[in-house]
């Protein structure tokens, strides 16, 4: 199997799971216990809890998002190839493919909230009272509902929360004749100038450096023909020391030192855990013939889109219905992610057999 297409399978094969993370990073458990709960701290009460989430959160899950990112602008030029008829026909399909479903799904979630709010009583801390909302704030809700503009700290969200995403790889795709141009540096200018904004302290509002220096190493790697599988399957064990050295540091810095900015240890332990992640998944895979059905793996997209607010809703039953130990809501928390995921991948086969348009309209046709 020559290289393209091997990269192409592994991505094929990865999209379910690695939403899947994204599901787990989105089950916040501690949005829904007490405030009692909350000041004694999850270490205390729940130990077992709390080292499954750092785990699956922190350790694992974050990883993903990045790695969509770097995906993302991987295939961006595949046909490694920028005049204005290529951009403007890219900049056209993203419109049908990101726009699109972010503006229907956004709406959805508002729908669903303004409904709650004004029928059962309740009001968002993070976007106030929706049923009050002027045309300002409901265009707001659709970008930054926090209506945040910074050039440091914490980037804005939708009202969607995790369509962050989409958000940011529009706007990277609009300027991505930056990208390939930076990509065409003599090496190695090209990833020292990404480098650098990814480390850099300040960002562009509702632009993530993060998200800059993954898509635009997409990009690089793409246009430098570099086999990015190979490279980690090379360099994985070497990155397992420096990995463990910045997890250590974050905890402890976390712990002991809170006030200490933590954007450039996040950052090593992210570049240095993608190349492990991209290793061992690639070893895997060598091993078995087994994948997940073509119409399974396909909903990955719609999964992502609309899988916040099931995960809140069990999320929220779960803390009110079931005893407060350890035990069960580690059993919850490692549970819901699947069970959303696994609803929401039998909706999407429903819809695709008796609402294809529909279905098309919901996820751009991703």
């Amino acid at each position: 199997m020559g290289q393209d297409a091997r990269i192409y399978e592994l991505i094929d094969r990865i999209r379910l799971p690695m939403i899947i993370g994204i599901v787990f990073c989105h089950t916040h458990f501690y949005k829904y216990l007490s405030p009692e709960e909350l000041d004694v701290g999850l270490w205390v009460n729940y130990p077992v809890l709390n080292a499954v989430i750092y785990v699956c959160y922190w350790l694992v899950g974050k990883i993903f998002t990045p790695t969509f990112f770097f995906l993302s602008g991987y295939l961006f030029f595949r046909e490694h190839q920028l005049n204005s008829d290529i951009y403007s026909g890219k900049i056209r399909r993203r419109v049908w493919s990101l726009l699109v479903p972010y503006l229907i799904w956004n709406a959805v979630l508002l729908a669903v909230m303004y409904v709650q709010e004004r029928y059962m009583g309740g009001t968002s801390e993070r976007m106030g009272r929706i049923t009050d909302y002027g045309w300002k704030d409901w265009l707001y809700a659709f970008w930054d509902c926090t209506q945040t503009w910074s050039w440091t700290g914490v980037v804005g969200q939708p009202a969607n929360i995790p369509l962050w995403f989409l958000r940011e790889l529009m706007i990277l795709s609009v300027f991505s004749p930056l990208f390939f141009w930076l990509s065409r540096l003599r090496k190695p200018w090209g990833i020292v100038l990404l480098v650098l904004v990814y480390v850099c302290p300040y960002h562009l509002p509702h632009l993530q450096n993060l998200s800059v220096f993954w898509f635009g190493m997409g990009v690089w790697t793409q246009l430098n023909g570099v086999d990015f599988v190979g490279f980690s399957e090379r360099v994985a064990e070497k990155c397992v020391t420096p990995f463990a050295f910045f997890v250590g540091m974050y905890a402890a810095l976390k712990r002991y030192a809170p006030e200490v900015p933590l954007d450039a240890v996040v950052a090593g332990m992210r570049v240095t855990e993608f190349p492990i992640l991209v290793a061992t998944v690639s070893a895997v895979l060598r091993k078995t013939s087994w994948r997940l059905p073509e119409k399974v793996s396909r909903s990955a997209f719609f999964v992502y889109l609309s899988h916040i607010v099931p995960t809140a809703v069990l999320c929220t039953l779960t803390c009110r219905l079931l005893p407060h130990t350890d035990g069960v809501l580690t059993v919850g928390y490692l549970v819901i992610p699947f069970a959303v995921t696994g609803v929401l991948v039998l909706c999407y086969m429903v819809l695709e057999r008796w609402m294809p348009r529909t279905m098309r309209v919901l996820t751009g046709s991703r």
